[in-house]
């Protein structure tokens, strides 16, 4: 190791001797993002032989079937907490290590179905062990501005020796976009955005000592470093090895079938893919839902155009009945890119499995029946589970609001395809080659949807320009009848206007007095005037005796 590397190691607050605090915004058995990778964070860090408290929200009994899966509701905090352990070391792959064990700590929260998350009702400082609150504790936030949004009476680094913040959503994209159905406006969307923006670089400056960028998808922050810090369980490497381990032993059998020619001929070993492409997450517009269902109606016209064009004959991309693609991309559910597809059976039918659930459920489907869209709602599923996911061989994400996809990562290490979009949040799984990732940029997302969005702002800033301007013309109506000469003398000033429109105090009998004193001086000393001359008319004279 490299001797500045190893200074940095050695005086780093997250060295060994340090007690570590793992607080997030959601627990198991909630499959989501900051649920899971918190725990596998917490297990790892555990079985280094490291003290690890993972702090995660408790829900009311009856708060539980909203996020959590069905039957599975927690009448006791330690029935939880015995959950959420097992279920992190099994996703860890650390069943077998008994130093993995970490404890659970819990804060109250409430879930509010309108924002999809649970929020603290108290101060959550105050909900971390004595013990583990000693000097020196590192303490790891994950979506430090989701903690402290409105409860913070205490600040993080004022109790903590160092405190790291992970930022994993994109809130500000889901604000602007009206939360679940871009119902929000563009201009009250992008007020409310700009606000949230500065609403969290406040709360992370005060609470925390370094802030983890998952990636540039994520606004500007104080002390910020861009880093995917997140990983995937061990379940889906294997899944991926097992995958590939198959995959190499169908081209080892067809290959052995070629050679032999004429002589005995073999069976090649089947591929582990049997299936086309299908989409998981949870059921809300926000977490690309609307992109998926707007991608697939328009790939699904474009093949219906195709089949009805009379010189129509496949195309280099080739998204044909078994496709979803672009004749110039080439993005099918056989293959990613290029016309290529991966040595593998072809499905028989074009059909998009789609996962998930959620409170949009039902407004997706029928989103989905209106347009006509080939695809199957299978409802909540665990992207673990190799018997549900495992024969697919395409993952679709679309999604333009999130920071990274697990899920997207979790689909790569289990040997899938996946089709993404162009944008800093895929740019980690560029490492991965183009065989792995590629961009569907020019099919959908620099279209006519995104121009249909953009005319849309431009419109609604147009308006609110007007107005603006209307109250502008306004104002210099008013200054233009202020300076008429025969409109009355209007004050031109605030001040003026107000001290004609202020009548004037009543006058004492002392001030009375000296204003008649004066008049009567000024009366007295006053000189008189001369008159000009007249002229008078001759009068007759008596004459003398």
């Amino acid at each position: 190791m490299p001797e500045n590397k190893t200074r940095l190691l050695e005086t780093s607050h997250l060295r060994k001797s340090h007690t570590k605090q793992v607080v997030t915004t959601a627990a198991l058995p909630w499959r989501t993002g900051t649920a899971v990778n918190p725990a596998l964070r917490a297990a790892h860090l555990a079985a280094r032989g490291l003290r690890v408290t993972l702090l995660v929200p408790w829900l009311p009994p009856g708060e539980q079937p909203a996020v959590y899966p069905p039957g599975q509701v927690f009448q006791t905090r330690e029935a939880q907490a015995e959950h959420v352990v097992s279920d992190a070391r099994k996703r860890a792959g650390l069943l077998g290590d008994p130093a993995s064990r970490f404890r659970v700590a819990w804060y109250e929260g409430r879930y509010f179905p309108a924002l999809g998350s649970i929020l603290p009702t108290g101060d959550v400082t105050g909900a971390v062990p004595a013990d583990a609150a000693a000097a020196g504790c590192a303490v790891v936030l994950e979506e430090p501005e989701h903690l402290t949004w409105f409860a913070h009476r205490t600040r993080w680094t004022a109790r903590f020796a160092h405190v790291v913040g992970v930022m994993h959503t994109n809130y500000l994209s889901y604000v602007a976009s009206g939360l679940s159905g871009g119902s929000g406006g563009a201009v009250g969307g992008a007020v409310a955005s700009s606000a949230l923006c500065r609403i969290n670089k406040w709360t992370c400056r005060l609470h925390c000592h370094k802030v983890i960028k998952l990636s540039d998808a994520v606004q500007q922050l104080p002390r910020q470093v861009t880093c995917n810090v997140h990983g995937v369980a061990s379940c889906f490497l294997e899944q991926g090895a097992a995958a590939a381990a198959a995959a190499a032993k169908a081209t080892a059998g067809a290959g052995a079938v070629e050679a032999e020619g004429e002589g005995e001929e073999r069976a090649p070993a089947r591929s582990p893919f049997t299936k086309g492409a299908y989409f998981i997450g949870k059921a809300v517009w926000g977490k690309g839902w609307r992109e998926l269902v707007e991608l697939l109606d328009h790939v699904q016209k474009k093949e219906e155009q195709r089949k009805l064009s009379p010189d129509s004959g496949g195309g280099g991309g080739g998204a044909g009945a078994n496709g979803v693609g672009d004749a110039n991309g080439g993005v099918g559910v056989n293959g990613v890119g290029g016309g290529r597809s991966p040595p593998a059976p072809a499905p028989s039918s074009s059909v998009v499995d789609l996962y998930g659930g959620g409170e949009d459920l039902d407004a997706i489907r029928r989103e989905a029946e209106g347009r006509g869209l080939r695809v199957c709602f299978k409802g909540p599923a665990d992207h673990s589970d190799a018997s549900v996911v495992g024969p697919y061989r395409v993952f679709l994400n679309p999604s333009t609001s999130d920071v990274v996809a697990t899920t997207t990562a979790e689909a790569l290490a289990m040997g899938k395809w996946a089709v993404v979009e162009e944008l800093p949040c895929n740019e980690f799984f560029r490492q991965f080659g183009e065989r792995e990732v590629v961009s569907v940029g020019a099919i959908w997302f620099r279209g006519a949807r995104a121009h249909l969005r953009v005319c849309a702002f431009f419109c609604a800033f147009a308006r609110l320009r007007l107005f603006l301007r209307l109250c502008a013309f306004r104002r210099s109506l008013v200054l233009f009848r202020e300076e008429r000469e025969d409109a009355p003398p209007f004050a031109r000033t605030k001040s003026e206007r107000n001290s004609q429109l202020t009548p004037p105090p009543p006058i004492t009998h002392a001030q009375q007095e000296h204003q008649q004193h004066t008049q009567k001086t000024a009366s007295s000393t006053a000189r008189p005037t001369s008159s000009p001359p007249t002229s008078r008319a001759p009068c007759a004279t008596t004459p003398r005796p």
